[in-house]
This record gives structure tokens, sequence and C-alpha cells, in this order.
């Protein structure tokens, strides 16, 4: 293992895994060479966090079935206020284009799952154009009921793509991809929140400045500040409460180690 490879952190009883994008990436790639098993990552954020601690069966499973990526500045400041240091966060909307980057060189292929027709059609559009080689076996909108469950699981699986990129929100779905990660066919199924938005270009990302600032959360706000009043008015103040009480209890374990093998 090199200092680039990712760590493995215990962040009040949620295990997730931090590092930096292009060790991060060629981890997720090996994740998708396996053919003995189907890996599934997904986001932990503070709004995910959030909803993971409101829902402790969400909680169990994700700890269980899943790699959770340590994402977002909120994340980062409370491993600071912890006294762990400015710990490595790993946010989708950087690292998906440098793992598309490497699987453009690969003979896997990809699925995208989520968003509008529109948003997954012209999302998978320009991961044609902006990454030669990339194989693009399917995508599909993220508008599904329960009852067509199964068909896009095997509409997935008769693409034959061994990456399933899923941008299906909030809660990430733990249920619909527990339920069928066996009959998708694929090695790696990436749950990427609403990835397909930017990759669309539906949505602005921040500008550069304010990236490098770790400001992107403020351009979100201004941008859609109804979607994000709820985040930043209730969840903010929840999690900054939550790791206070941790750092005073003295409970909250950030220890770091080599990711699951």
């Amino acid at each position: 293992m090199n200092d680039t490879s990712p760590k493995q952190l215990n962040f009040a009883g949620v295990q997730m895994t931090s590092g930096v994008f292009p060790g991060a990436a060629d981890w997720i790639v090996d994740h998708a060479k396996r053919d003995d098993r189907t890996t599934i990552i997904g986001h932990m954020n503070v709004h995910n966090y959030y909803l993971a601690r409101h829902d402790e069966s969400t909680l169990a499973a994700l700890n269980r079935h899943y790699e959770l990526v340590f994402d977002g500045i909120g994340m980062k400041i409370g491993a600071a206020l912890l006294g762990e240091g400015w710990l490595h966060d790993l946010n989708g909307t950087d690292l998906v284009p440098l793992v598309l980057e490497r699987l453009a060189h690969t003979q896997l292929s990809v699925f995208l799952l989520g968003g509008s027709e529109e948003v997954s059609r012209q999302a998978a559009a320009r991961c044609r154009r902006d990454f030669p080689g990339l194989k693009i076996a399917g995508w599909h909108h993220g508008y599904f009921t329960q009852s067509e469950q199964q068909a896009i699981a095997v509409r997935i699986r008769n693409s034959r793509a061994r990456v399933l990129i899923v941008a299906l929100g909030s809660g990430m779905h733990a249920s619909f991809l527990l339920r069928y990660r066996d009959q998708f066919g694929v090695s790696l199924v990436w749950n990427a929140g609403g990835l397909f938005d930017f990759l669309s270009g539906s949505k602005p990302r921040a500008p550069a400045l304010l990236r490098r600032a770790r400001l992107e959360w403020l351009f979100r706000m201004l941008f859609e500040p109804r979607r994000m009043a709820h985040r930043n008015l209730v969840e903010v103040p929840w999690f900054a409460g939550h790791i206070l009480r941790h750092r005073i209890s003295g409970n909250l374990d950030l220890s770091g180690h080599s990711t699951k093998k």
C-alpha cells in the first residue's frame, strides 16, 4: 500500500473511506474489475449521514453492505473538530470523471441509471463525448415505480455492463440496490447522488474559485434555496450538535487503517 491508497475510518460507528482522488479512482476501478462479487459504493456527506442516523435499519444496512466514501466540507469540519486534522474527502462530481477516464482505457462498460429521461440521455451523450473510448452499455431515467424495478434490473443485466452508476438522489435508494445487486450482473454499483444533473449540463457547477475555497455548498444554496433550506437550516445544526456530543463523550472513533478487502 502507498500513500495514495484510500484509508478506512470509523466515524461515530459509520465505516467510511477517505483518500486522495487518484488513489480513490484506482481503488474504484479495481472493484469494477473484480468478478467474484458486486461492490456497492455510496457517498456519505452530512445530508446522507443525517438520513442514516435517523433510520437505524438503513444505517445497519449501509455499514454491512456498502463501501461508504467520506464526502464534503461538513464531514471534513466534523473530523477537524474532533482533532483528527483535515482529512481527504471525495465528492462524486470530481471523482467520477477520474474513474470514467480510467474506464475508457478498459473493456468495462457502464450503465447510467437516474435523473429524468432527458438528463440521463444527455449524461450518456456527454460521457461518450468527453471520455473517448468509454463504453456506455445503456441508460435509464430514475423515475420508476417499485413494480418496474425487476424489469430495470433485467435491462441492466442484458446490457452486459460491468459498472452501474446510479444517480437516484437522497437516501441512496439502499433497498432497491440491495434487493437487486445480484441480478444487475455488474461488478460495481456506484450511487453518486445527483451527479447526472452535472454530467448532463442541466445544472451548473460552482465556479472553480468557489470550489477551491470549498464553498460549493454556498453556490448550491444560492442556486437552489428551497431544496437546500432543510439541509442548511436543520441538518447542519443537528450535525454540529451531534459531533460536539461525541467530542464531549469521547465515543467517536476515527482510526485509519487499510480499506476493507
